[in-house]
C-alpha cells in the first residue's frame, strides 16, 4: 500500500489530483515553442517505450501526445527514490493507482531505466491488461534496452528519438527562401557547436 510519504510525492508530481487544472498542468512540461516532430506516437495496449540520448526531446513528444488527448495522466518520476522503492509490485502499484489516481487513463514513467527491474515491472502492468494507456522514457538506452528487451518482447512499442534533424527544425524557420538560407546556415552552426 501507499505510504504517506509516497502520496505525497505523487500528489505533489500530479497537481490535477488536488484539482489544477489538467491540460494546464501538462503545457507546463512543453517548449513555448514546440517544433512538431516527423515521429509520432499511437498508444495501444502495450508500452510506448521511448528511448534516446539526453535532451532529446523524448518527455516533451509524450507530453505532447498526452496534451492532444487531454486525458488524466499520472506523472511516475522514476528518479525520485521514494518512488522507486514503491514500485517493486504491479498488482500493489496499480491497486494503489484505482484507490489514489482512478481517474487515470494513461501512466508516464519518466526515467524507466532508474527501477531495478523496469522490464519486470512494466511486463507486469501490461499483462494485468488494465486498459491504461503506458508511456515510458528512458535515457540510457542500452541499459533500458539490455533491461527490457526480453521482458518486454511483443510488449513495447520501442522508439528511438535522436536530436532534431536539419528538417525538422528548418520547418520553423520564417521568411522566404533567402531568409530561410540564411536561418538554416546559422541553425547549422548552432547544432554543431550545441547539437540538436
Amino acid at each position: 500500500m501507499m505510504d504517506a510519504t509516497l502520496r505525497r510525492v505523487v500528489l505533489s508530481e500530479n497537481p490535477w489530483l488536488r484539482g489544477e487544472d489538467l491540460v494546464s498542468w501538462m503545457r507546463r512540461f512543453l517548449p513555448a515553442s514546440y517544433i512538431p516532430r516527423r515521429q509520432r506516437l499511437a498508444p495501444d495496449h502495450r508500452v510506448v517505450l521511448v528511448v534516446g540520448p539526453r535532451q532529446a526531446g523524448k518527455s516533451t513528444l509524450i507530453w505532447k501526445t498526452l496534451e492532444e488527448s487531454a486525458e488524466p495522466v499520472l506523472y511516475v518520476n522514476c528518479e525520485e527514490p521514494s518512488m522507486r522503492e514503491g514500485l517493486a509490485s504491479p498488482a500493489e502499484f496499480l491497486a494503489d493507482v484505482a484507490e489514489h489516481a482512478g481517474a487515470a487513463r494513461a501512466l508516464f514513467f519518466e526515467e524507466v531505466q532508474r527501477l531495478p527491474e523496469a522490464g519486470l515491472f512494466l511486463k507486469g502492468l501490461v499483462d494485468r491488461r488494465t486498459g491504461l494507456r503506458i508511456f515510458a522514457t528512458g535515457s540510457s538506452s542500452f541499459d533500458l534496452e539490455a533491461a527490457t528487451r526480453e521482458s518486454l518482447a511483443g510488449r513495447a512499442q520501442r522508439h528511438l528519438l535522436l536530436p532534431l534533424s536539419l528538417e525538422e527544425a528548418a520547418a520553423v524557420q520564417p521568411g522566404g527562401s533567402l531568409a530561410r538560407s540564411e536561418g538554416l546556415s546559422r541553425m547549422v552552426e548552432l547544432m554543431m557547436v550545441f547539437g540538436g
